[in-house]
């Protein structure tokens, strides 16, 4: 384009302008915001639910093996998954205040549970009901981590 279409498109546009008096008030932004934070809100209902089933059914599978007497290792890794179950439920429950504080943690503990089982593929075929024990936690983390960044972070003020 050259100089002179942009003066033609300005002297056009002025005189639409100058037609049409007060501008239009802009509702773009506000639409956008508001269906934004409906996604948002919908992305973290459905988090929230795999949050929930997911601490309840760790609790279910791992306060049994607790209570049950079982070797003292076996109890410490019960322990550990119920940990996280219960943390589970706190996210799901409150997740502005403690979604983004469990995601790394729960991050780490679904890697450092799938690392063992990829390794030695036959064993965990072979101890597969075992293994299972363990989908509570990669379901936890994969809610938070999908649905985690979506809380905007709190700000503190310092005092």
């Amino acid at each position: 384009m050259t100089a002179m279409d942009d003066m033609r498109l300005e002297e056009i546009s002025r005189a639409y302008r100058s037609q049409l008096g007060e501008a239009p008030p802009a509702v773009t932004d506000a639409a956008v915001t508001a269906f934004r934070a409906q996604v948002r809100q919908r992305a973290w209902t459905g988090a929230r639910v795999v949050l929930v089933l997911a601490g309840a059914i760790g609790l279910l599978l791992e306060l049994p093996v607790i209570l049950g007497g079982a070797a003292h290792t076996s109890q410490d890794v019960a322990v550990l998954h119920t940990a996280l179950s219960i943390g589970f439920l706190i996210a799901a429950w409150r997740p502005q205040r403690y979604a983004r504080g469990m995601v790394p943690v729960a991050l780490a503990a679904a890697v450092l549970l799938v690392l063992p089982a990829a390794s030695d593929t036959p064993a965990a075929v072979d101890n597969g009901v075992a293994e299972l024990s363990h989908l509570p936690v990669l379901a936890g983390a994969a809610a938070l981590a999908l649905g985690g960044w979506m809380t905007p972070a709190r700000r503190h003020r310092r005092a």
